[in-house]
């Protein structure tokens, strides 16, 4: 299929995949073995399940589907089939690691580890994503909106309502997998920005 694209676009492509790899790899393997939680969406659903009893299922796809389609307004038609790859690659990515034995056993029961591991992994991930200008879900479109909006780097827009999710989450999880998961928040968050300022990733350009 690639190899059917326009050089630029198929190197696009193949960075997203290699990055949605590493994401699935990262949650199933290091993140979800040691119990961390996460902000954005998937978070957020969380706290709508507990509060009012909504399938997280339903509320995420939903809070999802909402974020991508205003980013696409933005961001336009290309953004679009990049973020659809995403989405479906990190599904499958994430199924095919999930049935694997845990590979890393050493953090599966240290929370802080885990989370400083899997928040530089996850920042690298993110960074091959939307270094493209891609989205892998409403959290990815979200932060690539207000980044265009407000001007401000990825790694902040990423902190923000990650970070205010977890925060939220704190009221729902032990002080230990609380911590931990704003610190893998902030090693995400500023991994994502230091790559970016170094490879001197570039949002695509709104459309029309």
């Amino acid at each position: 299929v690639l190899k059917m694209l326009p050089h630029r676009q198929a190197g696009k492509c193949a960075s997203v995949l290699l990055g949605t790899a590493v994401i699935a790899l990262t949650l199933s393997q290091i993140h979800a073995p040691a119990g961390l939680a996460e902000g954005g969406t998937f978070g957020f659903s969380l706290l709508l399940y507990h509060q009012f009893d909504l399938s997280p299922a339903v509320s995420g796809f939903f809070l999802d589907m909402i974020l991508l389609l205003c980013a696409a307004r933005v961001f336009g038609k290309a953004f679009v089939f990049r973020s659809l790859l995403a989405v479906a690659s990190y599904a499958a990515f994430y199924a095919l690691f999930d049935r694997l034995p845990p590979l890393l056993l050493g953090l599966t029961g240290a929370p802080f580890a885990a989370a400083v591991a899997g928040g530089l992994l996850l920042g690298v991930g993110t960074a091959l994503v939307v270094g493209t200008g891609t989205a892998c879900g409403g959290d990815d479109a979200a932060a690539m909106v207000l980044s265009h909006w407000l001007n401000l780097p990825l790694g902040i827009t990423y902190l923000l309502p990650d970070g205010i999710v977890l925060l939220l989450c704190t009221f729902l999880l032990p002080a230990q997998i609380a911590v931990g998961s704003l610190i893998s928040c902030l090693v995400s968050s500023g991994t994502v920005w230091l790559l970016q300022s170094a490879l001197q990733a570039r949002l695509p350009r709104p459309a029309g």
